[in-house]
């Protein structure tokens, strides 16, 4: 007899929902009623959530890229992931941050959830995107190497460090292929007469 994907699922009739699962259909559902998405892409989000709680017992971590437009609940949603995943990082994305400073904002979240914003903002979008293709393997950020200056004015290379898992907030999905396949994208697209407010 084959199985199907539904044979592996737990049953989601009333009589068998655990507190677990109700607490994560209330959480989709309040995703839902936010920014529009549909359950599944709710639940892939807290999902999400759930597996920055164990960055520190796994290996590879994907981006988790939220994609719409300007006034589609991003921001919303960023909100309530913040709130859920495991010690949030904010890093703003603005014009005028260089390469420097977003790979010491990436360091100071190693082991973290980055909370990017506004990631269509950074000028050296390549740059951006290489990053991210290292923080999701920890086997691959402990050889990212830097050029630093010590205190005595002498310049010696590092080894950088910045696993740990990303949620991203952009208008455009990944340019880079490579990044793009180290990434969960979640396209949010906003509905039209509906106005959400988050209690």
């Amino acid at each position: 007899m084959t199985k199907t994907r539904n044979d592996f699922e737990p049953d989601d009739s009333p009589m068998t929902i655990t507190p677990e699962q109700e607490a994560i259909r209330q959480l989709a559902k309040l995703i839902e009623n936010v920014c529009g998405l549909n359950k599944d892409w709710g639940k892939t989000c807290i999902y999400y959530c759930m597996a920055t709680h164990k960055l520190n017992e796994i290996n590879w971590m994907p981006n988790l890229e939220i994609v719409g437009q300007k006034g589609s609940g991003k921001s919303r949603l960023m909100d309530i992931l913040c709130a859920l995943c495991y010690e949030p990082y904010r890093i703003i994305g603005h014009q005028r941050i260089t390469s420097v400073t977003l790979r010491n904002e990436l360091g100071k979240a190693e082991n973290k959830t980055a909370i990017i914003e506004e990631g269509d903002l950074f000028p050296n979008r390549k740059e951006l995107e290489s990053y991210l293709i290292n923080r999701v393997d920890k086997k691959r950020t402990a050889q990212v190497a830097v050029t630093v200056q010590n205190k005595s004015k002498q310049w010696e290379t590092i080894k950088f460090g910045t696993f740990g898992a990303t949620i991203l907030h952009d208008r455009h999905e990944m340019v880079d292929m490579a990044a793009d396949r180290r990434s969960i994208v979640i396209n949010i697209k906003h509905q039209r007469g509906k106005h959400f407010l988050l209690l």
